[in-house]
């Protein structure tokens, strides 16, 4: 009996081990376990990245047809809606046409195009952007004067080229002597839009604003003084009524100086007409 059990107690004992695999079982085989299951991790994430891998390049591929298929149904919808139309398309044929349009016949084919029509070629529009912000054209005698008034008055070209052009425009329109407009903008100002004296007069022409306010109710009010065209057009408005109050020129400018009712305007006439001399003498000499 006691031998039947010794041979089934042996039969379950362990098979005889190695020292190292007994060191192994007597520490719950922590370190050979690590070494059986590491393979078998390692196995299974390397198939989990290539599953994910998988999965990531079929939803790029996606992304990138989904993004074809919208681009081409915009690049169909556009066509159908006149892409060939557009100035763009139309543009690069015109940029090779070396056939210039004159500005006159742009404005005329610009005015002409129908609501929704073929909207004007490439070269039509360079044309007027090339034109537009051009100062206005002007005469030989306007550019001796425009020299002239900025070597003597030290004034700034552009101001004086704009109210020199400004001058002979409101002259045309107010049937008024241009040198004469100049000699008393001279005399006034000196050609400084931003002038002022001491009695509230203001701009270009000296004008006193708490007297002609309503003159200026449809130029944006008084503060608009200071620009040299509303100033212009203002001071030569007055200018106009005196001479046709008056009946001359030397009444006409003590009236304007504000001396209508003195026995002398102080030489204010004298002094403008002076300059208006100086003026005439450099308009008409070729040489300056």
């Amino acid at each position: 009996m006691d031998k039947t059990l010794q041979m089934r107690s042996s039969s379950y004992a362990e098979p005889s081990l190695r020292p190292e695999q007994r060191f192994c079982t007597a520490s719950v085989r922590t370190s050979c376990g690590t070494s059986i299951i590491a393979p078998r991790a390692a196995d299974l994430n390397a198939a989990y990245r290539r599953d994910g891998l998988a999965r990531a390049r079929w939803h790029l591929t996606g992304v990138e047809v989904f993004l074809a298929v919208v681009f081409i149904l915009v690049l169909t919808v556009a066509w159908r809606h006149g892409l060939s139309q557009s100035p763009w398309a139309t543009g690069v044929k015109e940029v090779a046409d070396t056939t210039a349009v004159t500005p006159p016949q742009v404005s005329k084919a610009v005015d002409t195009q129908p609501l929704g029509g073929v909207v004007p070629s490439l070269s039509a529009m360079t044309d007027l952007a090339a034109d537009y912000g051009k100062p206005p054209s002007i005469s030989a005698e306007q550019r001796r004067l425009i020299d002239f008034i900025v070597q003597r008055y030290r004034a700034t070209s552009d101001v004086v080229h704009d109210i020199v052009s400004e001058a002979y425009v409101i002259a045309s329109e107010q049937k008024i002597d241009p040198l004469l407009i100049l000699a008393m903008v001279a005399v006034e100002s000196q050609f400084d839009p931003f002038a002022q004296s001491p009695r509230g007069a203001q701009g270009l022409m000296q004008i006193l604003t708490r007297v002609h306010v309503a003159r200026f109710e449809q130029l944006g009010g008084v503060a608009a003084v200071f620009d040299p065209v509303t100033n212009l057009r203002v001071g030569v408005g007055i200018l106009k009524e005196y001479l046709g109050r008056d009946g001359n020129i030397e009444q006409a400018l003590k009236t304007y100086v504000g001396a209508a009712n003195l026995p002398s305007d102080h030489g204010y006439g004298q002094r403008v007409m002076l300059a208006r001399s100086k003026l005439e003498e450099a308009a008409k000499s070729p040489g300056r």
